[in-house]
């Protein structure tokens, strides 16, 4: 979201420092945030044609996706029509197969009754012709009269004729029943064929149920793209983000020590063309220096920065201020004073200052397209006054008025970036309440920051910074003009999709003499070299953390009290949890 916001409003870093860059002791405070900008803006360059087609594709997408929700749920109703069909075809077949197999049972049981009155009526017929032949055999011997055998044979042949219509309706009953028997065997084959199918047809519709609620999905998703898309084309930097870091630093050399834990807090809202944004730090500095000894336990001012921009097609104006409030502590001890150390060893060696306004404007000219952008810009920071002691009398301080001019010249590719800038900055009298008046020479700056994709998964940014004060005469100390070079790299490595490693070396070299506040005097020929491992773990879309370890050496010459030179080194630990609400 940081360097988002620096993008949306690159000439806001012209007016405040940003807490963000956790290496500031080492390297100019925002070299890291200029670099990650122009990689930035090499994401956004033909930004608006590329959004144009991704918002036609998502178009496109949208309705091929609902089509083909329309199309599955149109399969889904089909096949459920057709299963019900069958199903009702299959009940209805059911049915008819009840009925038919109590008909069987009728059958069957008339046919078992008929069976059983063949046997008993031939068995009868059986008998009376046994019955007839032994009165005819009687009837030989001359026992019996003839009438009775034909009687006899008669009923014998009567009894016959009944067992012989039975098996003709048994055989009729028969045949009725394998002829049912038939239609039940062909019915239970066309069940057995319709449950087969049925079963077929609920799995093709499960398997389309599945299907339309995947195209559903889908649908919706490619839906709410869209309109993520049309909202965002609407208003596409709508934002709310924040960070919390934990630095500590501590340092140690040539008898003297020292260490400073830092708190920055951060909060910022984009919308569409405007921006805002608030941080604050809190300080804890100790210097354990036998003799110099001294604690503070405090807040920082707080910054409060607003912008806006007027986006065209060739140029982007954009209309800047930045607000000091001072909520920090100004108003010190000799105690808490000698907690001041030097900005090259810890972050900050003061805590507060009066109230500070810094308006400003930037004006960027697109040259053929967004890939090349020529700023030219400037503010001018009202300065108010504050007392920097609690123990000293007439001692109120009234910094002069600080004006900045600066030209900024961008090449964004999508593998390579350079950043190119001139700054100048002059500053009016500043006043002291004793009477006491001193003139702060004009600071001249050149800073070129280059990045580069190495490979797919491999980054290096490199860059120098020039820093040129002219003469100044501080509190009546006539200082020599001291250029100061930065310069440094730093690879980073994407060791997964959510981690990344970073190594990081940076080196400051002043030419000339520089003022310590750490010894109140001025050194020769400062040379600082700090090298650092840091990794980027991104939890989810919306979090961020980020860890860095530094150890740093740094040489000085010869100071403006007698002593000789002196050789520093220590350990910084960084940590920055960033969430974007």
């Amino acid at each position: 979201m940081q360097n988002r916001i620096i993008t949306m409003c690159c000439s806001i870093c012209m007016l405040i420092p940003l807490v963000g860059n956790a290496s500031a002791i080492t390297v100019p405070p925002d070299v890291k945030d200029v670099a990650d900008s122009a990689a930035e803006l090499a994401k956004g360059v033909d930004y608006r044609k590329r959004f144009e087609q991704e918002e036609d594709e998502a178009a496109l997408s949208k309705q091929q996706m609902e089509t083909e929700m329309a199309a599955s749920w149109s399969t889904v109703v089909s096949l459920l029509e057709q299963a019900e069909k069958n199903r009702a075809l299959l009940n209805a077949n059911q049915e008819l197969l009840q009925h038919m197999q109590r008909d069987n049972n009728s059958y069957e049981q008339k046919v078992r009754e008929l069976e059983e009155k063949s046997r008993n009526a031939w068995a009868a017929a059986a008998a009376q012709v046994n019955y007839a032949e032994a009165l005819d055999d009687a009837q030989v011997e001359g026992s019996l009269g003839g009438e009775q055998v034909g009687t006899a044979y008669a009923y014998a042949g009567n009894l016959q004729h009944q067992a012989e219509n039975i098996d003709v309706e048994l055989e009729k009953v028969f045949l009725e029943y394998e002829a049912l028997q038939n239609k039940t065997d062909l019915l239970l084959g066309v069940r057995d064929e319709a449950a087969a199918e049925l079963g077929e047809q609920e799995n093709e519709l499960a398997e389309a149920v599945y299907n339309a609620g995947g195209s559903m999905d889908y649908a919706l998703a490619s839906r709410d793209y869209y309109e993520r898309l049309l909202k965002e084309k609407e208003n596409p930097y709508q934002d709310v983000s924040g960070f919390l870091s934990n630095n500590f630093y501590n340092w140690h050399g040539n008898g003297w020590s020292g260490s400073q834990f830092v708190q920055p807090y951060y909060f910022g809202y984009a919308n569409k063309n405007s921006y805002w944004g608030l941080n604050f730090n809190y300080v804890s500095s100790k210097n354990t220096t036998p003799g110099h000894e001294g604690k503070i336990n405090t807040f920082t001012d707080t910054l409060l920065y607003f912008s806006t921009r007027n986006n065209k097609d060739k140029y982007i104006v954009d209309y800047n201020l930045g607000i000091n409030i001072p909520t920090g502590k100004a108003k010190l001890s000799s105690y808490e004073r000698n907690a001041r150390m030097d900005e090259d060893l810890v972050r900050f060696a003061e805590f507060g200052e009066g109230w500070n306004f810094t308006p400003g404007i930037a004006v960027t000219r697109r040259i053929g397209g967004d890939k090349d952008l020529l700023t030219l810009g400037t503010n001018y920071s009202v300065r108010g006054s504050y007392d920097p002691t609690s123990d000293i009398d007439d001692d109120k301080f009234n910094p002069g008025n600080e004006w900045q001019k600066y030209l900024r010249c961008q090449h964004a590719e999508e593998k390579w970036q350079l950043v190119g800038e001139l700054l100048h900055t002059s500053s009016a009298e500043s006043k002291i309440a004793d009477g006491s008046v001193f003139d702060t020479g004009a600071v001249w700056e050149t800073r070129l920051t280059y990045n580069c994709n190495l490979a797919k998964d491999q980054d290096l940014m490199l860059y120098y910074w020039y820093y040129h004060e002219n003469n100044e005469i501080i509190l009546n100390k006539k200082v020599e003009e001291s250029p100061v070079h930065y310069f440094g790299a730093e690879w980073k490595k994407h060791l997964s999709k959510k981690t990344d490693l970073r190594l990081a070396a940076d080196i400051m070299i002043a030419d000339g003499i520089r003022y310590s506040s750490l010894t109140d005097s001025y050194v020769d020929n400062r040379k600082k070299v700090a090298l650092g491992i840091g990794c980027d773990l991104k939890m989810d879309e919306r979090n961020k953390l980020s860890l860095k370890v530094q150890h740093f050496s740094m040489r000085d010459g010869k100071n403006s009290n007698g002593a000789d030179a002196r050789r520093y080194q220590g350990f910084n630990f960084l940590t920055s949890f960033y969430h974007t609400f």
